[in-house]
């Protein structure tokens, strides 16, 4: 009999006897790959925190979608932890997280729900530190990047057209989370600590920076609702939709950096730019308003530049130590309510 660790089954296991709440494939992958300052301890925390009525959370509606919430945390002087939950779940489902700016998002769309009501239904859970979670043996199929016709697009690497000398300065990655319907556009290699915080720039567009304000990323939440392609991975129609075809072009002697999604062949009707929240970054519509694609403006400046192994190494180690204080800190406020 072959006793070898089975890693995946040993890893539902943890998960199920150590997690409080369900978690999707986006959220897991997050906490050790670009976002890896928080780590689940501390994002559960920030629920069981709300549940008990902790005065530095709070609960905000998410207008897109009706069946998600925001439980958000003061973290520090500058800076929140959002949380974005299904709470119609039981317990809930932790659709994803991030870092983010407390003057941009404190007491915005907050509103009030007894925590008695959210807390029924996961007070002997939390006691037995054990719930029914779906087994992260699933995800694992997912993440494997020999993908077969017609399944989800998962992770695309792509090397941009350059129009001009620059021909290594932008490594774009596009990564497609089917769970929550979320297309990540990462413009270099992220590893720990390259990310620092997020900001909205609109109702579906999420932009990651690194410490010195640099745009790393971008995220665009209910994908397949906002393009006019499908998001399998066969080239050819399905329902009438052209296939995804992601594409970066860099023109250097305008320093733009354009993002497609669909090929200018299939498009059959104009299309023009809209600004958004941040000023260097325009999404260009079709008549029916898919996005086609996304401008970056003085993308030399505004994006960030090529890290060497030893920055990376240099922001791993940061990264570890700001998720130990932060867990130790999230901690001690969790232990004062014996939760």
């Amino acid at each position: 009999m072959d006793l070898s660790t089975n890693y995946q089954t040993w890893t539902s296991v943890l998960e199920a006897n150590f997690l409080k709440f369900k978690w999707t494939l986006e959220a897991k992958i997050h906490t050790y790959d670009d976002r890896t300052q928080i780590n689940p301890n501390a994002v559960e925390n920030v629920l069981l925190l709300y549940i008990n009525q902790d005065p530095s959370t709070q609960r905000c509606k998410d207008e897109k979608h009706p069946d998600r919430e925001i439980i958000q945390q003061k973290i520090s002087d500058k800076h929140l932890l959002r949380v974005v939950v299904n709470s119609t779940t039981e317990p809930w489902l932790i659709v994803t997280f991030i870092r983010c700016s407390k003057n941009r998002y404190w007491n915005k769309n907050v509103y009030y729900v007894s925590p008695k009501k959210d807390s029924a239904f996961i007070t002997d859970k939390l006691k037995k530190l054990s719930v029914n979670v779906n087994s992260i043996c699933q995800d694992f199929e997912l993440i494997n990047l020999n993908i077969k016709p017609k399944k989800y697009v998962f992770e695309i690497p792509t090397s941009p057209i350059n129009v001009g000398n620059l021909a290594d300065r932008f490594e774009v990655l596009f990564r497609y989370y089917e769970d929550t319907d979320n297309l990540a556009i990462y413009l270099i290699k992220v590893t720990p600590g390259v990310i620092d915080y997020c900001e909205d720039i609109s109702d579906d567009i999420l932009i990651s920076y690194d410490h010195n304000n640099k745009i790393v990323s971008i995220d665009i939440d209910g994908i397949s609702k906002l393009i006019s392609c499908h998001m399998f991975d066969v080239q050819e129609f399905i329902d009438e939709k052209p296939p995804l075809v992601p594409k970066s072009v860099y023109y250097e002697d305008l320093d733009i950096l354009q993002v497609y999604f669909i090929d200018h062949n299939y498009i059959s009707c104009t299309t023009k730019f809209q600004k958004t929240d941040t000023e260097d970054i325009e999404v260009e519509v079709d008549d029916m308003g898919n996005i086609v694609s996304i401008l970056f403006n003085n993308a030399d400046k505004k994006i960030t530049k090529p890290i060497s192994e030893d920055e990376r190494e240099y922001l791993a180690k940061i990264c570890e130590e700001e998720a130990k204080e932060l867990t130790k800190w999230s901690n001690a406020i969790v232990r004062a309510y014996k939760i």
